[in-house]
């Protein structure tokens, strides 16, 4: 599996960003990793293990998300980005 990012900005805070990400040699199959952007960089806020991750659409459609060994393991880096505020 390919890392999950879903990023977003809410009306007047700060961006944030959520990445799922696979761990195949930790002790989680999966890992939920919260950013949120200050000071020009993303800083982790949070951060989850999980069994799984199942993708919804919104007509019910499931889709899960199933991490593969053949993935290498890896944590985003923290990234210089422009900030705005």
């Amino acid at each position: 599996m390919t890392d999950l990012v879903l990023e977003w900005t809410p009306h007047g805070g700060r961006s944030r960003k959520l990445v799922f990400e696979h761990q195949p040699n930790a002790d989680c199959p999966l890992a939920r990793v919260e950013y949120e952007r200050r000071d020009g960089h993303w800083r982790v806020v949070g951060c989850e293990c999980l069994e799984a991750v199942t993708l919804s659409s919104a007509d019910g459609e499931e889709v899960p998300v199933t991490p593969t060994d053949n993935q290498p393991a890896s944590r985003p880096a923290t990234t210089e980005v422009e900030d705005d505020d």
